[in-house]
């Protein structure tokens, strides 16, 4: 008897050791999702901007990030720039996908310029 309660436990232990691992996983592959689509919107957001060279970025943590139901990812916040050799600070919101491949597309690009 002593001898199944052992095992009991164990299994117990075991199961609650791959139920955590495996949740910790899903919210890993999103932060990784939602980091890449942000180094994919902030280069095409600075693309667009009249003095590319000149953007600063907030952190990563300070943009909006919402997972739409079709696979698309929009996040919106703000750059600082020189626009007309005056700094700016511009909204941008952009609307993002990744392709069966692995490459990001742009759906939409707004900016405040």
């Amino acid at each position: 008897m002593r001898q199944r309660t052992t095992w009991f436990i164990l299994l117990v232990f075991v199961v609650a050791i791959v139920a955590v691992g495996c949740g910790n996983s899903q919210a890993e592959q999103d932060k990784k999702l939602e980091v890449a689509a942000f180094q994919y919107a902030r280069g095409e957001v600075q693309s667009r901007l009249p003095s590319p060279n000149s953007a600063v970025f907030p952190g990563f943590e300070t943009v909006n990030i919402i997972e739409h139901d079709d696979g698309t990812l929009e996040l919106s916040g703000r750059v600082a720039h020189t626009a007309g050799g005056q700094r700016a600070s511009t909204n941008f919101n952009i609307i993002v996908y990744q392709e069966g491949n692995g490459l990001w597309r742009t759906e939409s690009l707004d900016l405040d310029l």
